[in-house]
């Protein structure tokens, strides 16, 4: 990460883990923002709260009213963004555990079990015939009726 202009050697974390049960878990470490980039930071949160699984990081953001929102932090520019508009060089993350799906992987296909496959008929060469209009291209169909009315002319 490399923020131009910033004099900042030192930015304070104080992180929020949001559990299920409602028994929150908080922790505060430093880092060096100059050296420090999104993946960095997240496996530091997952070493702090022993996280094994995926999860989700939001920042604080305060906007021109003084309203407090937190806001998706997902890459170096948004980490950059939490470290230039935090107040006191401290940003506060909102760590939240992302529902870990064991039952079934991405690449598992799923078929109800009443499902049979339907067979499919592979059509060969010699099935198609030249004069069949669906196996020709609509270029090749407007050719033939083309030539056909050339021909009757």
């Amino acid at each position: 990460m490399n923020l131009e202009g910033s004099s900042r050697e030192v930015v304070y974390v104080k992180a929020k883990l949001s559990a299920v049960n409602g028994a929150d878990q908080y922790k505060k470490f430093a880092i060096d923002p100059n050296i420090t980039d999104y993946k960095v930071l997240l496996g530091l949160l997952r070493k702090c709260f022993d996280i094994d699984s995926d999860l989700s990081v939001c920042y604080l953001a305060v906007d021109e009213f003084g309203e407090q929102f937190y806001l998706p932090l997902q890459s170096d520019w948004d980490l950059d963004a939490s470290i230039v508009t935090s107040s006191n060089s401290t940003i506060r993350l909102k760590v939240s555990l992302k529902p870990r799906v064991f039952d079934l992987q991405d690449w598992d296909i799923i078929i109800p079990s009443g499902a049979h496959p339907i067979p499919r008929r592979r059509k060969s060469q010699n099935d198609l015939s030249p004069n069949d209009s669906k196996s020709l291209s609509l270029f090749s169909q407007i050719t033939q009726r083309f030539e056909k009315t050339v021909a009757n002319v």
